[in-house]
Parts: C-alpha cells; sequence; structure tokens
C-alpha cells in the first residue's frame, strides 16, 4: 500500500503546471497523503487563486523533508529529474508532441517504474523510440459531456 506520495512538478504560470496541482489535489481528495517538490526550486504562485496558493503552502515538500515517502510521481520532462531525490517507486507521465522523443528521455524512462502516456498517440511514440515496456496509458481528465456544444 503507498502510503506517501511526492508529486513533482512546475509550480509556475504555466497551463502544465496548474494541470499537474489539479492532479496532485485530486490525488490527496481520493485519500493519497500527497506532497507537492517544486521542481524548480521556489513556487511562483501569482496565477493561482486563494484556496490553491493555501494548499500548496501547506503541502510543499522539499526533497528530503518528508522521510517515509513511499511513491514519487514526476510530471516534470527528464532532463529537469537531475535534482530529485530517488524513492522506492517512480513513475512518470511522459507526453512528447512530435514523432521522435530524445534519446535521453528514453534512457531515463527506462529507469523507473512505470511510465504513464495521456494518449495513445504518446504510448506509441515512446514505444517506439524504444522503452523496455509498453507505457500505459491514463487520459488527461476532461469530461466532454459537461460542455455544450452548438452545432453550426
Amino acid at each position: 500500500m503507498i502510503n506517501i506520495i511526492e508529486f513533482c512538478c512546475f509550480v509556475n504560470n504555466t497551463g502544465y503546471a496548474h494541470a499537474a496541482i489539479d492532479y496532485a489535489k485530486s490525488l490527496r481528495s481520493y485519500g493519497a497523503d500527497v506532497y507537492i517538490n517544486c521542481a524548480h526550486g521556489n513556487m511562483i504562485l501569482d496565477s493561482f487563486n486563494k484556496e490553491d496558493r493555501e494548499w500548496l503552502n501547506n503541502y510543499q515538500v522539499k526533497g528530503s523533508d518528508v522521510k517515509n515517502i513511499d511513491f514519487q510521481f514526476r510530471q516534470i520532462i527528464p532532463p529537469r529529474w537531475k535534482n530529485l531525490s530517488k524513492r522506492r517507486k517512480i513513475s512518470a507521465l511522459a507526453v512528447f508532441e512530435s514523432t521522435r522523443p530524445p534519446n535521453d528521455w528514453i534512457n531515463a524512462y527506462k529507469s523507473i517504474d512505470n511510465v504513464i502516456c495521456p494518449s495513445e498517440y504518446c504510448a506509441d511514440v515512446f514505444w517506439a523510440a524504444g522503452l523496455n515496456v509498453r507505457p500505459k496509458v491514463i487520459p488527461h481528465a476532461i469530461d466532454i459531456n459537461y460542455w455544450k456544444f452548438k452545432n453550426n
């Protein structure tokens, strides 16, 4: 059983960072003990609302602050992994909007326990690039039934 999750991501003014924080908050809402490890040092919070800023300040961790981390999830690109602590179990999100990810990324993904892609396309790209195991596909969370589209 996984008790404590270290969620490594950017915390800045990008949509990628906001999506990562939403994933981490979702895990915590389902009962996971999640802590944020800001991949670039200090969090940049000016684009987050008050509730998210408070949440981030309550659940930020730096590397070894939490001693009993069971699982690490990396929602950052492999070149940003160099400052991360090695944990017992590591999974990462792999996204690349082209047909050939860099070889050093493939080698980095080969060194961890699980690779997750948000689409079959991304999984196919990383698998074809040389991963030892085909990535698991977990789509980005969006309920298309929520949006009301007008017919033109």
